[in-house]
């Protein structure tokens, strides 16, 4: 008779996320992922006991200090100017990585360290788009300036982004996003990249996209 062998899912679970960490990640890396969730582990012991104040295991966590720091640091460059301040920034991304934390598990496919900054990122764009929607003329004045029809400045790689999901299509995005990438890139080569034929077209769809741009921002 065949020994029936009891397969232990968590712990299947646990090898392939650590096999994924070794093989994406370099050294330093892991150990700060690794050490963010040691750490969650202890907040998770002292949550049963402190409710609430047990964030403060996370919140002294270097890992995730320098996860919300970072974030904060990119929202604020890029949109200090319009009026939203360092302290909305950190509010919202604190109490964002305090709900993440909460739901995370340990049969959770991705680690802490991955799920935080996408999202403070997702947190801080729905944010920035609910100011755009509140007053879409103050929050966006001079985010776009033409010099002439084929040139583009932009300021702040999430003010782009978020204007670019808004007002523009499939093909306009991708374009102006390798265009960003690529500043010195040829209307061609732009071209060859996403199956358009004639750097004509391409010329156009540019000017199309950023005409959308400035017609949103006068609305």
């Amino acid at each position: 008779m065949k020994k029936i062998i009891e397969v232990n899912r968590d712990q299947i679970h646990l090898i392939t996320k650590t096999e994924r960490l070794e093989r994406v990640y370099k050294k330093g890396t892991r150990y700060y992922i690794i050490a963010l969730e040691e750490a969650w582990d202890r907040y998770l012991d002292l949550s049963e006991l402190e409710g609430e104040d047990a964030f403060r295991v996370m919140y002294n966590n270097p890992s995730m200090y320098f996860l919300v720091g970072k974030k904060i640091d990119k929202f604020t460059k890029a949109w200090s100017k319009k009026g939203l301040t360092r302290e909305d920034f950190t509010s919202i991304f604190w109490a964002t990585a305090w709900k993440v934390t909460e739901e995370h598990t340990f049969r959770d496919d991705y680690f802490l360290y991955e799920k935080i900054p996408k999202a403070l990122e997702g947190a801080g764009i729905d944010y920035v788009r609910s100011c755009l929607n509140t007053d879409k003329r103050k929050a966006s004045h001079d985010t776009v300036s033409y010099k002439d029809s084929t040139s583009y400045r932009f300021e702040g790689d999430v003010e782009t982004n978020i204007l670019i999901e808004q007002y523009c299509n499939d093909i306009e995005r991708a374009l102006l996003h390798t265009y960003l990438e690529s500043p010195t890139i040829s209307y061609a080569e732009l071209g060859r990249l996403h199956g358009i034929n004639h750097h004509q077209k391409v010329k156009r769809i540019l000017e199309n996209s950023l005409n959308k741009l400035r017609t949103a921002m006068l609305e």
